[in-house]
């Protein structure tokens, strides 16, 4: 799990099968050692990871990631200069039993870093 150590959820706000989270990334975590030092970089992994985290916050239990359909890295995250991002995540659900979801995190619903659809198993 990387929240409440990599990245806090500071804000949430519900919409119907849309949520927006306010994240604050911790520019201080010991993976930014790693990558890069001196020029610290979210790892897409770890973007990837936060979307995961979220679905599970929304639906308040652990899920089973199936696929990403589409991953777009759109511009690096730097946590010492943006350290705030803003997490839109929009969901729906099949019949059968599946949440297809769409995520993009982006600074102060501006510039956008990343891209997601993926695919979950609500069983």
């Amino acid at each position: 799990m990387l929240n409440s150590s990599f990245y806090s959820i500071v804000q949430t706000e519900n919409k119907n099968e849309s949520f927006s989270f306010l994240l604050e990334l911790n520019e201080k975590h010991p993976i930014y050692q790693g990558h890069f030092p001196g020029h610290p970089v979210v790892p897409g992994a770890c973007l990837l990871q936060m979307v995961i985290e979220l679905i599970e916050v929304i639906f308040e239990r652990k899920l089973t990631f199936l696929k990403a359909d589409e991953l777009k890295f759109l511009a690096p995250v730097n946590p010492v200069e943006d350290n705030m991002l803003q997490a839109q995540i929009n969901y729906s659900t099949t019949e059968e039993n599946k949440i297809n979801v769409t995520a993009i995190f982006s600074q102060h619903s501006q510039q956008s870093f990343f891209k997601c659809r993926a695919i979950f198993s609500n069983a």
